[in-house]
């Protein structure tokens, strides 16, 4: 949920405004200002959950100018996360000035890594203020204690109709989400070893816990219809 107070701080109106500068100084931005009447460009994004063999992702449409804070509801709804946790955007690495993006009254960010530009209120940031070209990717970080990480790339920028545009979809992926607190990768990998051998001690407890579980299951039809139930209104709201 996003604090009412986040947009009321002129230091971080002061940094989206230079971020949409940014955008419209690109030639992401000319591109766009060229597109016939009713047309719109579509970012197909990949989500990658890093480190996970066989890989677990999505393949996402999304409109090219979608704010980080929806983008964060896509990637949810796409992997199957439940949102119980807090999360960020990573641009960069720490050796050459990493920046983090999210929510600061959540996150209990201090003003001076505010002033500082090393963590931006994400609130009125775009996508395409952040991926501009083809190739170009950013990561996104949820829950802090397990440390997912996903790397979220450009594969490709279609142009469509914005009726379709507007709707954020999930067109192919590979593997079931892991289940919330399982401990990150390595408690995923040692969760399913347990799932897999019956006669494990813990095998009952895990299985009451989490349930029946598929790693290889995947329902892209479920995923698209939960991103119409959280984004179907938005996009035909005029």
């Amino acid at each position: 949920m996003q604090s009412p107070h986040r947009c009321r701080n002129p230091l971080l109106a002061a940094q989206a405004r230079a971020h949409e500068h940014a955008a419209r100084q690109s030639g992401r931005s000319q591109v766009q200002a060229q597109l016939p009447r009713g047309q719109r460009e579509v970012f197909q994004i990949k989500i990658l959950l890093e480190g996970s063999k066989p890989p677990i992702w999505r393949r996402v449409l999304i409109p090219a100018n979608l704010r980080l804070p929806d983008l964060h509801g896509v990637v949810q709804l796409s992997m199957g996360w439940q949102d119980a946790h807090l999360y960020q955007f990573m641009v960069g690495i720490r050796s050459e000035g990493l920046r983090c993006y999210g929510d600061p009254v959540r996150l209990e960010i201090d003003l001076k890594e505010q002033e500082e530009g090393r963590f931006i209120d994400d609130l009125n940031i775009r996508i395409n203020h952040l991926l501009m070209n083809r190739k170009d990717w950013i990561r996104y970080e949820y829950d802090f204690g397990d440390g997912w990480i996903h790397r979220l790339s450009l594969e490709d920028i279609l142009i469509q109709p914005l009726r379709l545009a507007q709707s954020p979809r999930c067109i192919a992926g590979k593997r079931a989400c892991p289940p919330e607190d399982v401990g990150g990768l390595m408690g995923y990998e040692e969760a399913l070893a347990i799932l897999e051998n019956p006669t494990h001690p813990e095998h009952q407890d895990l299985l009451t816990w989490i349930g029946t579980f598929d790693p290889n299951h995947l329902d892209l039809d479920l995923i698209n219809a939960d991103l119409d139930a959280s984004f179907g209104k938005k996009a035909k709201a005029p």
